[in-house]
């Protein structure tokens, strides 16, 4: 049998650990997708008006008035001149009235007003849970989903403000709140 001999392979020497072009095109552009990603949450999400009314509404949710307060537009700072008139007004029991009900908030894209670009409105649809002070034992615990039309406006600093004066929350409204007073 005859046995081909072909040329022999030599392999280089090694030259370390170095990375070849196409390493590098890739690497690069995981870096650049991470700083655009870190670039887009904090400079443009965390400042947009859907991130803005998920805020506040976590703060009901949270029963933190204050922070509530400060995210209040002007118009309705106007209307509750502090925090106090806020917190007591029963036409909008938001302050302490759903604290530790609003389990879930999905906000949709924010739809522009045509005369305003700093006006935007915003649907969010929540999941409350019933407040249990009107319900029999067997209802406890139910849950209800609400979607109701939030107004946001921009105010003199760029921030995005809930305008809940504009916008009352009329179907999250409905469900009976917390008693004055609670803890939940």
């Amino acid at each position: 049998m005859a046995h081909i001999i072909g040329q022999r392979r030599t392999r280089q020497a090694s030259l370390g650990n170095r990375m070849g072009f196409s390493e590098i095109v890739i690497s690069l552009a995981i870096v650049g997708a991470l700083v655009f990603g870190v670039y887009y949450y904090f400079a443009v999400y965390m400042k947009s008006p859907g991130y803005a009314l998920k805020s506040f509404l976590g703060e009901v949710a949270a029963g933190r008035d204050t922070e509530q307060y400060d995210m209040l537009d002007r118009a309705d700072k106007s209307y509750w001149p502090t925090k106090k008139k806020y917190e007591d007004d029963t036409q909008f029991p938001l302050a302490q009235g759903y604290t530790e009900r609003i389990t879930n908030v999905e906000v949709s894209s924010p739809t522009p007003d045509p005369k305003n670009p700093d006006i935007v409105s915003i649907k969010a649809t929540m999941d409350v849970t019933s407040n249990m002070a009107h319900e029999k034992l067997y209802q406890a615990s139910s849950t209800h989903t609400v979607t109701d039309t939030f107004i946001m406006r921009k105010d003199q600093d760029g921030v995005w403000k809930v305008w809940i004066t504009a916008s009352p929350p009329r179907n999250l409204l409905q469900i009976t709140p917390n008693p004055p007073g609670s803890n939940f």
